[in-house]
């Protein structure tokens, strides 16, 4: 039985010195057949561990019952990550982030909980240690520790567990919440080392703390060190992507260089790092939540997002960032956990950060300074089998030759040349293998792989390289193959950086101009390769000559309208006695139809306002849109006209959950329409002025607080509105673009808590206001000057009159998609634009029929023409899209959809089911391959 533990700098498993190279990929956002892909992909890229997170919604759908079926059968998927070669670190959670709705909590809780959920609440850690329990019971046999594993490993994988997710909250918000996490999972049966990612916010000695984030990562890692240098510094969170959010441009904003150095910050501080994501995947339409940065930012089903690893797989210049970094850790392991930081280093000439002198007359300066690096910064690490210098450079001083010269002990100098790379690192009296040393290089060192050194350097440059103390000078070439020199008993590959990313390992041999390798380590070329063998001999190895492949093409188009529910004859609306959440009316997640009949005795039009109600609503009068409410692209706000008609009206709303809050204190946040209409009046209120007042600690009402460290209390000004309300109707508060954290008060008495989110609805009832002038205050933290005047601008006041439409009556019917028979099939000569334009303006399904298409390639579908809704491919959630609003104008950011190409029928028809909010027909959409 093998054995895990963190002494010092470094894991040791079954008593040998380990660095954790990982990535996090989502079991439940890949399509199950194709989880080996995508874990063969990250063994490639250099990683050795995956992080799994656990996802508690979907392995526990409803109480009690747990499915570990296709994609919730996480034992597979870390039984494939160990027949790989990699080890597993589990996010159990109960709550694990990365923008699922409640952070991966199942709904279903929000109905039985009595406390705030993520506490120590009974009510919580209740079904927290049930599911724990199921956790346990599905996968502790495939940890280190308990199993014996039949893979590559030889042991069981999961090396690692972790409790809960950026719980930014000290110990005393929640009478020790991770301990007592930590007991439940010992209790469940894990007996690896159990770590945290709460940014050391809080501590519990039976968690090993580990970190997050994306800058100053190298200083960041060497005060982890410092402050607890028993346990071994872990990046579980660097971040290597950003969450896009429907209707704003692509978030992300990071490079494949700033990537790479981010990671070799890590290691050069001899840390441990987990990219979260490696590969984000396609995420159902039923997991994708609200993201915690900003109001209404709903995040979208896939898209670009700067992962090394695209949304189909794709390998681009952020995975090869990555790998060039992790290949070289992982080839040259033994030799990195034996060095230590080194006292008297290897260091950068002081002629190199300055122009050189050439005459020592005149003072005059050499004119081939010019492309000398001027800003560096070095780290060395040695050891017995060898040196490491990692080179940092100002990326806004890098040109395609740019070099800095580095002094060696023996006073020698090396000059190395970065190219557009803001890190590079060299070797040197690095063991090799057998009697081969490597004496030093001014390449940087890619992989290792039996015999083969592969180094790399800019195109054009010079490299030197001496093994056994035989030196050889090469020049990096500019373009065909790498240059292979068999020198001394080694093998070098010179290779530029552009030939780097078609540069794989495999068994004893390297290959170069490929894609990838099989899992039996076989080249995947699209043409003409190159394998370099121990001994310097090299074969040209070319693919098989592949047929193009045609793009699917539609073969027949068939449509549903939603006409009985937006004109509320449908007999699926049931009696309800109110407005109610989709939570507490069964529509846990997507989609809900609400009906409102009242009667009135003025045909004059009037205004209505849905205050409470989120995220979207389409409003529907005699079956024609009244008005898209939301603060969503294309919303309207949240009040309309309503047609003006005497005697009973009806209208009926379809409600769309985007996604609940996936961090953040507001998690249980409603969703639906939720309040009564009203109509709504604007107050005069006098510009807001500060006031003194006592300091006021939040957590003495709201716990646990987000972000909020003990001890912290308000500023003792606060911004003061005096509002005066003389009626017995509710009082509306609006926020909007308020950016900063708040308690607020109502007349002396804390109501409510404003999250950096900037968005709020707050409604006060009578019981709770004077008759006459209310003092409504907003308590900050820092800085009140400034917060009076963004509040000035942000805040609205309303009375809101619930009067002209309380005895209206209420029906709900849960959407859900028609019967095959509710589809009435298209003739080709009804598929133009002018014949569909009559199903245009409300809610219609579409069943699309296409051709057979390749079930090997990547499918994307351009979903021009449509608007908001969502996608199903023969059977399976594809996710939401939302490419245009009602009126035709664009949403950023995406606008391919991917079809898993193992989800694509090659034989026979395909079936893409479409619902779109808006009727519009799918006549325009197209397909295209992966590039």
């Amino acid at each position: 039985m093998a054995t895990i533990s963190a002494e010092g700098e470094y894991f040791i498993i079954d008593g040998k010195r380990t660095r954790i190279l990982s990535g996090t990929l989502h079991p439940a956002r890949i399509a199950r057949p194709l989880w080996a892909d995508r874990l063969l992909a990250a063994r490639q890229c250099g990683l050795n561990t995956v992080e799994v997170p656990a996802l508690w919604a979907a392995i526990e759908p409803r109480p009690g019952r747990f499915d570990f079926a296709e994609q919730n059968d996480l034992a597979s998927f870390c039984t494939i990550a160990a027949d790989i070669g990699l080890r597993c670190i589990l996010r159990a959670g109960p709550y694990i982030g990365d923008a699922y709705p409640l952070g991966g909590i199942p709904t279903w809780l929000l109905n039985e909980l009595t406390g705030p959920p993520r506490s120590n609440d009974p009510s919580f850690l209740g079904p927290v240690a049930r599911y724990f329990s199921a956790l346990g019971e599905h996968l502790g046999k495939l940890q280190i520790s308990t199993g014996s594993g039949r893979s590559r490993l030889r042991v069981g994988p999961i090396c690692l567990v972790q409790a809960e997710h950026e719980w930014l909250c000290p110990e005393e918000q929640a009478g020790q919440y991770i301990e007592e996490l930590a007991r439940l999972l010992r209790e469940a049966g894990f007996t690896v080392p159990i770590i945290s990612r709460n940014m050391l916010f809080n501590s519990a000695d039976t968690v090993l703390d580990t970190w997050g984030g994306y800058s100053s990562l190298y200083a960041t890692v060497r005060q982890l060190r410092h402050i607890a240098p028993e346990s071994p510094a872990l990046v579980m969170g660097l971040r290597a992507g950003a969450e896009n959010e429907w209707g704003k441009a692509k978030r992300s904003v990071k490079t494949p260089n700033g990537l790479l150095r981010a990671i070799a910050e890590v290691v050069a501080a001899s840390g441990h790092v987990n990219l979260s994501p490696f590969h984000r995947g396609t995420v159902p339409a039923e997991f994708a939540g609200a993201l915690p940065h900003a109001p209404n930012a709903f995040a979208t089903s896939g898209g670009d997002t700067d992962a090394p690893l695209g949304e189909a797989g794709q390998r681009g210049p952020m995975y090869h960032a990555a790998r060039m970094i992790c290949t070289f850790v992982r080839s040259f392991e033994r030799l990195l956990t034996d060095a230590e930081p080194d006292e008297s280093p290897i260091t950068v000439a002081p002629d190199a950060v300055a122009p050189r002198i050439a005459d020592d007359d005149t003072g005059a300066l050499r004119k081939d300074s010019t492309n000398e690096i001027t800003s560096v910064a070095t780290v060395t690490h040695r050891g017995s089998l060898g040196t490491v210098t990692y080179i940092f450079a100002d990326e806004k001083q890098l040109s395609g030759n740019a070099r800095t010269t580095l002094l060696l002990p023996d006073g020698s100098s090396l000059p190395v040349y970065l190219g557009s790379r803001s890190v590079s690192w060299v070797l040197t009296r690095a063991h090799l293998f057998n009697r081969a040393t490597l004496d030093y290089t001014n390449l940087t060192p890619f992989m290792l792989v039996g015999a083969c050194l592969v180094l790399v350097g800019p195109a054009g440059t010079p490299g030197l390289v001496s093994v056994n103390s035989a030196p050889l000078e090469v020049t990096v070439p500019a373009s065909g193959d790498p240059v292979v020199e068999f020198h001394e008993g080694v093998t070098l590959v010179i290779a530029n950086e552009e030939q780097a990313g078609t540069i794989y390992g495999g068994g004893d041999v390297v290959y170069s101009g490929v894609v990838g390798l099989t899992a039996d380590d076989k080249p995947i070329t699209g043409g003409s390769g190159l394998r370099i063998n121990p001994d310097g001999t090299t074969e040209r190895i070319r693919a098989a000559e592949a047929s193009a492949a045609k793009l699917p093409k539609i073969q027949s188009v068939a449509v549903a309208p939603c006409d009985e529910y937006t004109s509320g004859t449908s007999a699926r609306y049931a009696s309800i006695p109110a407005p109610d959440t989709l939570n507490a009316l069964g529509a846990t997640t997507g989609y809900g139809w609400m009906r409102m009949i009242w009667s009135t005795n003025s045909a004059a039009k009037s205004d209505m306002t849905l205050f409470q109600c989120a995220d979207r609503a389409l409003v529907f009068g005699e079956s024609k849109l009244v008005s898209v409410v939301g603060d969503t692209p294309g919303g309207e706000g949240h009040t309309f006209a309503v047609p003006g008609s005497k005697g009973t009206r009806t209208l009926c709303f379809l409600l769309d959950n985007m996604g609940r809050p996936s961090g953040g204190t507001s998690l249980i946040a409603p969703k639906g329409l939720f309040g009564s209409p009203s109509q709504m009046k604007k107050l005069r209120v006098p510009a807001p002025h500060l006031e003194s007042a006592d300091i006021f600690d939040p957590l003495v009402l709201f716990s646990p607080l987000m972000g909020v460290e003990t001890g912290e209390v308000t500023h003792p000004k606060r911004v003061t509105f005096k509002v005066t309300h003389r009626r017995t109707t509710p009082l509306a508060i609006q926020i909007d673009g308020f950016g900063d954290r708040a308690v607020i008060f109502a007349n002396g008495a804390a109501i409510g808590w404003h999250e950096r989110t900037g968005n709020g609805r707050i409604i006060l009832p009578p019981d709770i206001l004077s008759r006459g002038i209310n003092i409504i205050q907003f308590a900050v933290f820092e800085d009140p000057d400034t917060a009076l005047g963004e509040l000035k601008k942000s805040v609205t006041f309303f009375d809101l009159d619930v009067k002209p439409y309380e005895k209206a009556s209420w029906a709900f019917a849960r959407w859900e998609q028609p019967s095959p028979g509710a589809f009435e099939q298209l003739a080709k000569a009804d598929v133009t634009a002018p014949k569909l334009a009559k199903y245009k303006g409300t809610p219609a399904w579409w069943r699309v029929s296409f051709s057979p298409a390749d079930s090997m390639r990547p499918l994307y579908l351009d979903a021009k023409g449509l608007t908001k809704g969502r996608l199903y491919l023969n059977g399976h959630d594809i996710g939401r899209y939302f490419v245009a609003t009602h009126t035709g104008k664009s949403v950023p950011p995406q606008s391919r959809y991917y079809l898993p190409e193992c989800w694509l029928n090659s034989d026979a028809p395909n079936e893409l089911m479409i619902f779109d909010e808006h009727g519009a027909a799918p006549n325009k959409i197209t397909f295209m391959h992966s590039s």
